[in-house]
């Protein structure tokens, strides 16, 4: 019971965060849509990750053990990182500082 208030705890101190930095962040694109839209697009995929995560590793372990399930998951992980690095290098724009909140 615990484990499950410590996760809800954790999840309403790392949403509202998210959510603040989404708008602040995209601002251009959230003047140029309708901001109700991007809050509801974010937390589309927020719950659907959050929801399919726990669900897929714990697939993985059942089929591949505890082990090899760590290390696809930390590969993903890797590769993932990679993939937004690279994605935010070529979408920020040129001249100006990326402002770190």
């Amino acid at each position: 019971m615990i484990a499950v208030i410590g996760l809800g705890v954790a999840h309403a101190i790392g949403v509202s965060p998210q959510m603040t930095l989404i708008n602040d962040r995209c601002g251009e694109t959230v003047r140029r849509s309708a901001r109700r839209r991007q809050s509801v697009s974010f937390g589309l995929v927020e719950r659907l990750g959050t929801i399919t995560g726990p669900i897929l590793l714990s697939a993985m372990i059942a089929l591949s053990g505890f082990m090899s399930a760590f290390v696809a998951l930390a590969l993903v992980h890797v590769c993932d990182d990679d993939v937004v690095h690279a994605a935010a290098v070529v979408v920020r724009p040129r001249g100006r500082p990326v402002e770190i909140a």
